[in-house]
């Protein structure tokens, strides 16, 4: 009987050429709702809770259309989750 089995996922056979890590720093009281609300975007892959450097850490795979460094630099802003997300969720360090 199979009791467990792992499958690792090649991003780059899928058509995403871009996987980044990202910590946040939450405001304590709103960490809770801070990662639920992350799970619900499509491109994050893992939403995990921590007491190390970072409170959130987040795994994104995105497809980026063009390569070059603007557009890379707008993929990688956080305006889409600032639009989700209340912005007094991030603690300003």
């Amino acid at each position: 009987m199979i009791k467990k089995f792992t499958v690792k996922v090649d991003p780059s056979k899928l058509g995403i050429n871009t996987v980044v890590i990202v910590g946040l720093e939450v405001d304590p009281t709103k960490l809770l709702e801070t990662s639920q609300k992350l799970c619900d975007f499509e491109e994050i892959k893992c939403v995990a809770t921590s007491t190390g450097d970072h409170m959130t850490m987040t795994e994104i795979w995105k497809k980026l259309e063009r390569t070059n460094k603007t557009k890379i630099r707008e993929n990688r802003t956080h305006r889409r989750s600032k639009e989700n997300l209340p912005s007094d969720n991030f603690r300003n360090n």
